[in-house]
């Protein structure tokens, strides 16, 4: 009898240690060593850890080495795949014809946490909530990080997304993706960032302990669209990307807190078209981005505050037309644009046509090519508050005139305006456009159609 327990009791021993997943959270995997020198809870790849683990519960795998194999989280609940502290792991996919696009997949699963990882595309899909800690995707076939209908993903530590085959972050369909951290996403064969339809995402702070920096990309540095929100917070980079900011039916809000946001040398500046929403707040540059800084088209509508410099781009500044709204307030500087384009007739510091531009705050436009605003096809201009103080308000050294007023234009001035050294006058109007409003101490103004206003009392 003792002999028939002996043997009972290393049975169970046995079966216990070849299933150490029926008792134990925690498994590793060594993707670098031979499979036969392994034994539980150490396995050679991450779908065998996972092949052991149930579906629910807490559990992690952390792994070293790299892994050749693609590995699907489905229906999956609480479970981190890591390196250990100060490492960082590697998966990719096997070499196959075609390629697979993705080296991680999550499907339908929550409480998923990859940290300090490298993979070569990820797609997180269908309802899932991960926390990315720390990750790189690089390389990939496809798109960087794909995040896909009704996703929840928060991203802690730095993420890089660089040299990828399409986009470099995707998220879409009712997703939400908040970058805690760090972000770097750069060199990728598509956008650097497409958001939308109907999606969040959130980068950056203001404290600038967080910097994000968008550049390189072939296509738009960020395009977002489909009635997305994005919220740009302070410490954001964007350059050297085929465009920047493509915007369409959605929200994009931009601030920056303590730190400057910086648009430049991208192909084209912010765009936003068809219903978008903009707000540009805080501390901006926006530099050299080919033919315009901003533009702002069919009833889509800019709301500017803090201070920016909008300079060096071959057309226009900021081009306001098919029914576009835009206020300015703040202390901005539009100048030195409009020199060098293809388009001479349209270069000037801000262009309005078939719009409407409200100028709010101690506003320059100065030193642009052709005239500082240029109006046309039935354009509104104001400038001044509609009450309290008038702000300083100066347009300068402009290379036509400060303003310009054409087909059946107008401009109302509700303050004084302080005009100099533009080239060929302060403001001119043709015989179908109007100016009226606080004209007092303007020199040089050329308008068949003019009504002067008294200055008010205070």
């Amino acid at each position: 009898m003792r002999s028939l327990a002996r043997i009972i009791c290393l049975i169970v021993a046995a079966v216990a240690f070849t299933s150490p997943a029926a008792n134990a959270d925690d498994v590793f995997v060594d993707c670098d060593a031979a499979p036969e020198t392994l034994s539980p809870p150490t396995y050679p790849t991450i779908n065998a850890a996972l092949s052991v683990l149930p579906t629910t519960g807490f559990h992690s795998i952390t792994v070293t080495g790299s892994c050749d194999e693609v590995v699907g989280l489905n229906t999956r609940d609480n479970i981190t795949i890591q390196a250990p502290e100060g490492q960082t792991a590697t998966i990719v996919p096997p070499a196959e014809d075609p390629p697979q696009p993705f080296a991680v997949r999550v499907t339908r699963s929550r409480g998923v946490v990859l940290r300090r990882l490298n993979v070569r595309g990820l797609q997180i899909r269908d309802t899932s909530e991960a926390t990315l800690d720390t990750l790189t995707t690089e390389g990939a076939q496809g798109i960087g990080l794909n995040v896909t209908s009704n996703c929840i993903v928060a991203v802690n530590g730095t993420f890089i997304s660089r040299q990828n085959n399409n986009n470099g972050v995707a998220v879409s369909n009712d997703s939400t993706v908040d970058f805690f951290g760090p972000v770097t996403v750069e060199n990728n064969g598509a956008r650097g960032m497409n958001i939308g339809p109907a999606s969040k995402v959130i980068m950056g702070r203001g404290d600038g302990t967080s910097p994000v920096l968008i550049s390189g990309n072939q296509g738009s540095g960020l395009s977002v669209g489909g009635n997305s929100v994005v919220f740009l917070n302070g410490g954001i980079t964007i350059e050297n990307n085929g465009n920047v900011a493509g915007v369409n039916a959605s929200v994009l809000g931009i601030g920056s807190g303590q730190t400057q946001n910086i648009f430049r040398n991208n192909g084209f500046g912010i765009n936003a078209d068809l219903n978008a929403v903009v707000t540009l707040n805080g501390n901006n540059l926006i530099q050299n981005n080919g033919s315009t800084g901003i533009q702002i088209t069919r009833s889509s509508t800019l709301s500017m505050s803090g201070q920016a410099t909008i300079e060096g781009h071959t057309t226009m500044g900021i081009n306001i037309v098919f029914q576009g709204v835009v206020t300015i307030g703040g202390m901005h500087k539009i100048r030195d644009n409009g020199f060098g384009g293809n388009i001479p007739a349209a270069a000037s510091g801000i262009r309005v046509a078939n719009s409407m531009l409200s100028l709010t705050g101690p506003v320059e436009v100065t030193g642009n090519g052709g005239p500082g605003i240029l109006t046309e096809l039935g354009a509104l201009v104001e400038l001044g508050p509609l009450s309290g103080d008038p702000p300083a308000m100066l347009i300068s050294g402009n290379v036509a005139e400060g303003i310009r007023l054409m087909q059946l234009s107008a401009a109302r001035l509700r303050q004084t305006v302080t005009f100099s050294t533009n080239g060929i006058a302060s403001i001119s109007c043709d015989g179908s456009s109007h100016l009226f409003g606080i004209l007092t101490g303007i020199s040089g103004i050329k308008c068949s159609n003019s009504d002067a206003e008294k200055v008010p009392k205070k």
